[in-house]
Order: C-alpha cells, then structure tokens, then sequence
C-alpha cells in the first residue's frame, strides 16, 4: 500500500472554506464539494462515500487516517 500523503502538503492547497469546513466539523460526513477540494489538492480521497440512504449520495467521509492527520496537524501548526 503507497504512503498517504501528509496533510501539510495538501492542506495549504486546499481553499479557505474547505479549511474552515474542516475545522469546524471534525470527523462529520463531508460535503461533496470539500471532498473533491481535498482530493484535487492531492489528499487522500479514498475515505469513499457514504450513501445514507439507498441510491442517495449526500456526502463523503474521509478515513479515520484522513482526521487523525488533519488533528495532528493543526496541533503542531
């Protein structure tokens, strides 16, 4: 399995409101628009989706690698 890439690298690349997303709802379901931020900024993108209901794409998670990252990363920032 390749190594995911660190958060410090597609963090800064990600744009303020996804940012600020992030921050404010940790670990919560992402809205489609700041998951596909993060995975064009070169984040891991393969959390996948989460379809609350059959045939219903509502959101995205990131892995819990992807939060743990994030976390780590605005404690030592």
């Amino acid at each position: 399995m390749p190594e995911q890439p660190d958060v410090a690298l597609w963090w800064p690349a990600i744009s303020d409101e996804s940012r600020e997303w992030l921050v404010a709802h940790p670990r919560q379901t992402l809205p489609p628009e700041v998951w596909l931020d993060v995975a064009a900024a070169g984040g891991d993108a393969s959390g996948g989706y989460w379809p609350p209901v059959e045939n219903s794409l509502s959101g995205f998670d990131l892995s819990s690698a992807d939060w743990d990252l994030i976390e780590k990363y605005l404690r030592e920032k």
